[in-house]
């Protein structure tokens, strides 16, 4: 019966991973199925379990972060207001540990995999459809290519790069030619997809998490012959693919001269940035921060106050624009303190990591995304990050009961 119940529990679970790339569309079904595994976790878990999942640094350190947010926002009265941030960070709380009763990691991953490849193939789809209707293949504008993509161009960029690691770590893993063929062509299809949609954050991820894998599974012979092929693999398609040059020059932009004029318009995280410095100055609580709500109030202030140009400072206003960068968010939010229990949280996840080069090209990707934008606002986001906890988690779990195993004989 335990047995059968296990399987189940992992075909849920690998579900729910399948799941994740399509989150926007689906919101309810995730929440849904993490019901139906709490339910089934109590005929699975084990006292050892527990003390496994403890004994996980970046683990506890995710509950004694979360409970820092909790004990915070209850302490100032803020509950109500804050709650659409810790709904959402349970998230990973639950997730994690559920991970640790399935029974095969691999059947997430090629869950995870599979779903990522659908999300590409239904945008593909949905792109080609956008440039017939429109006549126009300009993606430089991130409000139409969202549209035409199943998700946000951030998220489904580090879904193909979380996809794109696992995939190469198949690839290195795998005796087989034509299994390494087949899984060659999948990363390349990924490759071509981040830059066709001209994902800039995705783009940078993808180039360090290359790099990354070229200095530590390459041989030293055919590094620099795959390096000079991919650097102009990287100048053809800037030069072919108006869109990148766009979105990372503002080549468009005919009326300026000047780069850094270019971006200070046209990047509206410049102008976010500069009001959440101007909070931090501002603040009389840096040591536990001013709040989530309330700072996201405080920059709408910031906007009306500070950007001259009236439909720039409507569309902040109306937008609501959050930091985007989840540091600043964390500082503002939950003061110095919030922000040094986040930054330790993230170095047991790096120490957990140091030693597959995998799972430090996870973090990378996770990383970058982190500097620009708020992923605890976001159901997908949290989705993402407790998949990066997930892998890590798990797969460094088997490691050492390898090793003891060994030890043993």
């Amino acid at each position: 019966m335990l047995s059968y119940i296990n399987k189940v529990y992992s075909y849920l679970f690998a579900l729910l991973c399948f799941i994740i790339p399509f989150e926007e569309n689906f919101k309810a079904i995730p929440n849904i199925l993490i019901g139906v595994l709490i339910g089934l976790s109590f005929f699975l878990f084990k006292r050892q379990d527990l003390k496994l999942i403890f004994s996980k640094k970046s683990i506890l350190m995710l509950y004694v972060f979360f409970g820092y947010l909790v004990v915070l926002t209850i302490i100032r009265g803020e509950l109500t207001e804050d709650l659409f941030i810790l709904k959402k960070m349970v998230i990973p709380i639950v997730l994690v540990p559920l991970s640790f009763l399935v029974s095969n990691l691999r059947l997430m991953k090629n869950a995870f995999i599979s779903s990522t490849f659908l999300a590409v193939l239904i945008s593909l789809i949905q792109i080609i459809i956008f440039v017939y209707s429109s006549g126009s293949f300009d993606f430089s504008n991130g409000e139409y290519i969202n549209n035409a993509l199943i998700s946000e161009r951030l998220y489904i960029g580090l879904c193909c790069n979380f996809s794109f690691v696992l995939i190469s770590e198949y690839y290195f893993e795998s005796k087989s030619r034509n299994k390494k063929i087949l899984f060659g062509i999948g990363a390349s299809l990924l490759v071509g997809f981040i830059f066709l949609i001209a994902g800039r954050i995705a783009i940078l991820s993808l180039i360090s998490i290359i790099l990354l894998l070229v200095f530590n599974k390459i041989g030293y012979k055919y590094r620099l012959v795959f390096i000079t092929a991919f650097v102009i693999f990287i100048a053809f398609t800037f030069l072919f693919n108006k869109n990148l040059s766009d979105r990372f020059f503002k080549s468009n932009d005919k009326l300026r001269d000047g780069f850094f004029e270019k971006i200070s318009l046209h990047e509206p995280r410049v102008d976010i940035w500069k009001g959440s410095f101007q909070i931090f100055k501002n603040s009389d609580n840096v040591i536990f921060g001013e709040g989530f709500f309330n700072v996201r109030e405080k920059l709408v202030s910031y906007y009306a106050e500070n950007i001259e140009i009236d439909h720039r400072r409507q569309w902040f206003i109306n937008s609501r624009f959050n930091t985007h960068n989840q540091f600043f968010d964390i500082l503002l939010s939950t003061g110095i303190i919030g922000v040094i229990l986040f930054c330790i949280l993230l170095y047991f996840l790096c120490a957990d990591s140091r030693y597959n080069i995998f799972f430090i090209s996870l973090i990378v990707a996770l990383f970058l995304l982190l500097f620009v934008e708020n992923i605890f606002n976001r159901q997908v986001g949290v989705y993402l990050l407790s998949l990066a906890l997930i892998f890590i988690n798990y797969s460094q779990n088997n490691i050492n009961k390898l090793e003891k195993s060994v030890t043993t004989l």
